[in-house]
Parts: C-alpha cells; structure tokens; sequence
C-alpha cells in the first residue's frame, strides 16, 4: 500500500495433527492470558446465565483473582491455572466448544488449535478469528455482550457439528502449507 507493492499474508502456523477429536465431555472452554483484553468476565457473566453448561478457564495472569472472585459462587466454572501442551490439546479435543471473546485479536492460535480437534469456536465479531468461521459449520459468530453470547451457546448446542469438517477448516493454517507458502514466496524473489 505504501510502496506501491501488493502484499501477501501468510498467517501462523499450527501443527494440526497434534490434535483431534475426542468424545464430548460436555464442557466448554477458554484458553489465554486472564487479563483485560480477553475478557474473561464476558465469559464468567455469559455462564452465570447458563447455570446448566459448565465451563473451563485456562490460563493465570493479573486478573486471576478479580475473576475467581467473580465466579465464586458459580458451581459451573472451573479454573484451570497454567496447562501444559499435552494437557491443553486433551481438554481441546474433549471440550464441547471452544469460547473466543479476546478483544480485536489479530489472529488468535487457540481458535485455529479448537478447530483441529474438530471443535466449533464461539468467537467475538471482532479481529480475524470471524474470518476462520463458517457460520453453522465449524462456528458461531456473536457480538460481544453477554445476550450474544448466551444464544451462541444455545445455537451452538442445536446444531449437528460434524467434525470432519470443522477438521478440514483448519488445514489452510496447517505448519505444512506454511512452509509451502514461504517456499512459493521466495521462489518469486528475483
């Protein structure tokens, strides 16, 4: 734009076969730092409405304590702290949906981790991870305010996900077609 050159995104990769689908274990989930730009009390205020869906938190960070406090009498919100890899990809792949709610995120890994485990994201209409959503097919988009998200989660439970598809849709992210995309571009530097 500023030099008068087209420009070409090559986005971050995930190594998707690291995850997978495993079995429902009737839970959803959220994964990031607990600070302000997350908006994890979004989450906390959307599941103190939805007393029969239970959720888990992951991750710490300086909002930690204010956050406990708010969902302290909340029977169906778990912190998990600090997770390791093995144990993060284990909760994605039994998880019943990935929730999103980071503010203007510019990409976000952890939607794109959800859906190679075959898992529908639930994600803010802001930033780029709306753009990795099919509506209905490996997602919900809402707004970010509580009653957008309550009936996210409520369409999200109506639908009949298949995911083979949702799968498919992170393939494009994949480490592989990265490294392909790199070889492309530096293949037509002169």
């Amino acid at each position: 734009r500023y030099w008068n050159r087209d420009s070409i995104v090559i986005y971050p990769p995930v190594e998707t076969s690291k995850y997978g689908y495993r079995d429902d274990e009737g839970y959803y989930l959220s994964i990031g730092r607990l600070d302000p730009l997350k908006r994890i009390d979004l989450i906390i205020e959307t599941f103190k409405k939805l007393k029969d869906h239970e959720v888990k938190i992951v991750g710490t960070g300086p909002e930690e304590r204010s956050l406990k406090e708010l969902a302290k009498s909340c029977g169906n919100i778990e912190f998990c702290g600090f997770v390791d890899e093995k144990e993060k990809i284990e909760l994605l792949g039994h998880c019943r949906g990935l929730i999103f709610t980071a503010m203007d995120e510019d990409f976000g890994l952890v939607p794109v981790e959800a859906l190679a485990s075959g898992k529908p994201v639930i994600t803010v209409n802001e930033g780029y991870p709306p753009h990795m959503i099919k509506e209905g097919v490996n997602g919900v988009i809402v707004e970010s305010n509580v009653r957008s998200f309550v009936e996210g989660i409520e369409k999200c439970e109506r639908i009949a996900w298949e995911p083979s598809k949702i799968i498919d849709s992170a393939i494009r992210f994949d480490i592989n077609n990265f490294i392909e995309q790199w070889r492309t571009l530096i293949g037509t530097v002169p």
